[in-house]
């Protein structure tokens, strides 16, 4: 059986190639060094250990190998990562069980242009931040959100990641699912840390909605 959905993963490039596991730029904050990781080689990540677990850093690769039946959701952190990306995940087989997101619509686009012209790399991807606020332009005028030139399926994109709010922009509600279903994408809510704050399931059937939480139990 599949294990679910694994936590949102962050996917950064070492200085000779390596597509590595990292929520931050640098890591100074989590690992014992200093430095962004773009500018230090896989040999000098892997010496580094985490400040709390004491574990390395581990490689996209590492993980997918770990983990054979969780889905991941990928966080494209840089451009230029994700041809080395889609190249670990092609060699693992990995493509059903991984969905590449990113806040930037160009990162996902170079995704799904990739897969476009290379179907053997092509992996499902979400909305970035432009598309998602045309979703929601769509959603609140009730118009269709194809002229709002949202993609989805048949573009490579299956899922809208989005917050259940916005600043005082209400983003989750129904007619916002409807929309989405509309495209045949799914609704992923985050980030919800305690029962309190699980949004009521949308009173509108025929899609998928999934909440994102740093806090499985």
């Amino acid at each position: 059986a599949r294990s679910g959905m694994g936590s949102p993963e962050s996917r950064w490039r070492s200085a000779d190639g390596a597509v590595v596991i990292c929520h931050d730029e640098t890591v100074d904050r989590c690992y014992d060094g200093t430095g962004a990781i773009n500018d230090m080689t896989w040999r000098e990540l892997s010496a580094l250990r985490h400040r709390d677990s004491g574990e390395p850093m581990p490689l996209l690769a590492q993980v997918l190998e770990a983990f054979p039946d969780m889905y991941l959701n990928i966080d494209v952190k840089e451009p230029g990562v994700e041809g080395p990306l889609l190249d670990v995940v092609a060699e693992h087989g990995a493509a059903g069980r991984v969905l590449v997101a990113s806040f930037s619509e160009p990162r996902l686009r170079a995704v799904r242009d990739i897969a476009a012209s290379d179907p053997t790399r092509a992996v499902a991807t979400s909305l970035g931040t432009e598309a998602v606020v045309r979703l929601v332009g769509a959603a609140k005028s009730a118009t269709n959100p194809a002229w709002w030139h949202v993609p989805g399926p048949r573009q490579g994109a299956i899922a809208a990641q989005v917050p259940m709010q916005q600043g005082p922009i209400r983003v989750v509600d129904e007619r916002f699912v409807a929309t989405a279903h509309t495209l045949g994408l799914a609704v992923h809510v985050w980030t919800i840390q305690t029962a309190a704050h699980l949004p009521r399931p949308p009173r509108v059937g025929g899609g998928r909605h999934h909440n994102c939480t740093l806090y499985t139990s």
